[in-house]
């Protein structure tokens, strides 16, 4: 097998390196390509006069990358790092990351103009996506609370004349099947156009459990699909209709303990568990419904945004993820939403000042059940939270060209949030029938300005500086003995950046660069008392510095090197808190200069793209990520760890197919890292979700 990987990456170098006299097919014009054009301030710009750091994926490039879903997409992406527990997906962007456990999360995630409240919804899986846009840094001002890191917005394909359909199949080790259908074209020509698209994937995965032999401990069966309408009466309107749902069936059997506590030595080598627990699940169902209105006019633009969104998952695990017979752990996480946009905006003619105002509200439920029990049916936790949230907004933001080639950006958000939440908890170790019902209100102002100049028309410097913020909340996990563990404040950014993007050499290198300084207050962190007790609260101020470099270079027609890299140095600045010591005695411990959690200290990606005259095409990608830790208290480690991914294919207009390996060097690594800890708050052992193993596969697409 490793005579074969191995081959497979020479048989890529082989062809990257070929003979540039082949190069017959690449078209003339190939570096007059004018830019990205972006909707990431909420108007269409081109990519160099958007003054944020940004990635956009179009859906060549994730096709290209045989990326397959927001996890994936992100070890492109540099200063970018996902949490990835199999339930929690919290993405950390430049050092930003929540509480373990929390519902929300400091990056704000869309797709199609909805908001994915739900850090558990955060990595989609993609499929005929039109681009995919990454943004660092606060985006409070137009997008609102929990956007105070930055955003993610996957904008999927419309349809529109002309007729369009695809199908991808494919097959991978550990028996991955993935099938994919997508068809959209006009109904009525000029007028009324439609598309539909379906979506599955089933993988016996690659854990498996020592204890009772399944092999298929975190399987995977998905579904999803998505249908989207647009009419267009005349050239003024516009009105879209956009449904998506999926069901995921998956296998939860992921956690292992890879280091040893005070209970016992329960370690498994990596992708293998020890639970006598075999029927440990992940099941989510969600469905989404929006409509969207849109009217070009003379003086200006109107769009109208409204949707609705229903998302539930049940997950399933073993108490103590060992096997000792302790019974289970049945966690249920719901939310309903929906949400109501109305912005006007300068029409695209506009040149010297451009704007945009905008009317938000939103109004959703979330709820959480949890349940664990003993195998004798005796049950030691019961917990029931429901919590509705309504939020509205005002905001608006202008940019006005005040001289030859300067720019002026500046706006500001009204946000106001009213949070009212009822717990319920009927646990034998906590407190026996205790209810609690909390409340509070925040009101926030979010504002924003940057500086523009334009040093010439490919190139340009920017500066900014924003104010984010995650929202307080109801604390789903709230200690019901300790006074107001039930709620907890907003968490606050202010973000400093200076940056560049340009093309140069004949554009034929283009580069985005930036440096950042963020000062973090009021950090919504996961606090103990002396008498050991657990709850939510704005205990500690951090700082998170660094900067992050992407580029891509067409040195030959058909042959581009590509890569980025991001730093990030997060420290905490001010946290005391308490722990309980092997021996039962309450220690006073101090955070300040520790590490923030989840934060790689560097992401690397680089690579290597060609595409020859006779339809051949290989790729080579190397990811690296630097050292991080799974708690506040730095005894968790990931260390630093390369991923080594290949692709080799051959592509016509009408089809193509590629074999693709990804970590080719079957790199051990977690993507989750956390101390486990027992009733009784002693260290069962450190845990970990680990990181894919070698996987690789053939893929065929077709098109028309």
């Amino acid at each position: 097998m490793g005579r074969i990987l191995y081959g497979m990456a020479a048989a890529v170098m082989v062809v990257i390196m070929g003979s540039p006299s082949a190069l017959a097919r690449i078209l003339d014009n190939v570096y007059e390509d004018e830019g990205l054009v972006v909707t990431a301030q909420k108007q269409r710009e081109h990519i160099r006069e958007v003054p944020v750091s940004m990635e956009v994926f179009t859906g060549e490039r994730l096709e290209e990358a045989e990326i397959r879903n927001t996890a994936e997409m992100l070890r492109h992406t540099p200063n970018l790092h996902m949490k990835d527990s199999g339930a929690d997906h919290v993405i950390v962007i430049r050092g930003v990351s929540s509480y373990p456990n929390s519902l929300t999360s400091p990056a704000g995630y869309y797709v199609d103009d909805i908001a994915y409240p739900l850090q558990v919804m955060h990595n989609t899986d993609f499929f005929d996506v039109e681009r995919v846009e990454v943004l660092r840094g606060p985006q409070g001002t137009l997008y609102g609370k929990n956007s105070e890191s930055g955003l993610i917005h996957v904008i999927t394909r419309a349809p529109d004349d002309t007729l369009r359909g695809r199908l991808r199949l494919g097959y991978g080790n550990y028996n991955t099947w993935e099938g994919g259908v997508s068809v959209s074209g006009p109904v009525l020509q000029d007028r009324l156009y439609a598309g539909v698209q379906v979506l599955g994937i089933k993988s016996d995965g690659f854990v498996e459990n020592m204890y009772s032999g399944n092999d298929k401990s975190g399987s995977r069966e998905r579904v999803s699909g998505r249908v989207r309408l647009r009419w267009t009466p005349n050239d003024a309107w516009e009105l879209e209709y956009l449904a998506d749902a999926l069901h995921h069936d998956d296998g939860n059997g992921i956690f292992r303990f890879y280091e040893a506590g005070d209970a016992g030595d329960f370690t498994t080598p990596p992708h293998t568990i020890n639970q006598d627990v075999d029927n440990q699940y992940k099941e989510e169902t969600a469905s989404t419904h929006s409509l969207r209105l849109k009217h070009a006019g003379e003086s200006f633009d109107m769009t109208l945004i409204t949707g609705f969104q229903e998302y539930k998952m049940d997950f399933l695990v073993d108490a103590f993820i060992k096997p000792t017979n302790d019974g289970t752990w049945l966690y249920s996480y719901g939310s309903r939403q929906t949400m109501t946009e109305l912005r006007l905006s300068s029409p695209v003619t506009a040149d010297r000042v451009k704007w945009l105002v905008g009317v938000s509200a939103s109004s959703e439920e979330q709820k959480v059940n949890a349940d664990g029990g003993d195998p004798s049916g005796e049950r030691y936790y019961w917990r029931r939270v429901d919590i509705d949230i309504v939020s509205q907004a005002i905001f608006g933001q202008a940019t006005w060209r005040f001289a030859d080639r300067w720019y002026l950006t500046g706006g500001g958000r009204f946000d106001f949030q009213t949070a009212k939440g009822v717990l319920s908890d009927r646990s034998i170790y906590a407190f026996m029938n205790a209810d609690t019902t909390d409340d509070l209100s925040n009101r926030e102002f979010l504002p924003k300005a940057a500086l523009r100049f334009a040093v010439t028309d490919d190139v340009s410097i920017y500066t900014s500086v924003a104010k984010g913020f995650m929202a307080g909340g109801i604390n789903a996990w709230a200690n019901l003995g300790v006074p107001d563990s039930g709620r907890y404040s907003p968490e606050y950014t202010w973000n400093y950046e200076v940056g560049m993007k340009g093309r140069f050499l004949d554009r034929r290198l283009d580069v985005e660069t930036a440096l950042f300084y963020i000062d973090i207050k009021d950090k919504q962190v996961s606090d103990t008392n002396k008498d050991m007790q657990t709850y939510i609260r704005n205990a500690a101020s951090a700082t998170s510095w660094g900067g992050e470099l992407s580029f891509t270079a067409r040195i030959l027609p058909g042959f581009d090197v590509f890569g980025g890299m991001g730093v990030t140095q997060s420290e905490i600045e001010k946290w005391k808190t308490y722990e309980q010591d092997s021996g039962g005695n309450v220690v006073a411990l101090d955070y300040s200069g520790k590490k923030l959690q989840n934060v790689p200290e560097y992401t690397v990606c680089l690579g290597a793209q060609y595409r020859h005259a006779s339809g051949l095409m290989a790729r080579v990608d190397v990811h690296g990520v630097g050292e991080f830790y799974g708690d506040p208290k730095n005894s968790t480690r990931q260390e630093a760890y390369r991923l080594l991914n290949a692709k080799i294919g051959y592509e016509t207009e009408a089809w193509d197919i590629s074999l693709w390996g990804k970590n080719l060097t079957d790199e051990t690594y977690a993507t989750y890292i956390a101390p486990y800890k027992g009733a009784a708050g002693e260290l069962v052992g450190n845990s970990a979700k680990d990181g894919d193993p070698l996987t690789f596969g053939v893929t065929v697409n077709l098109r028309y």
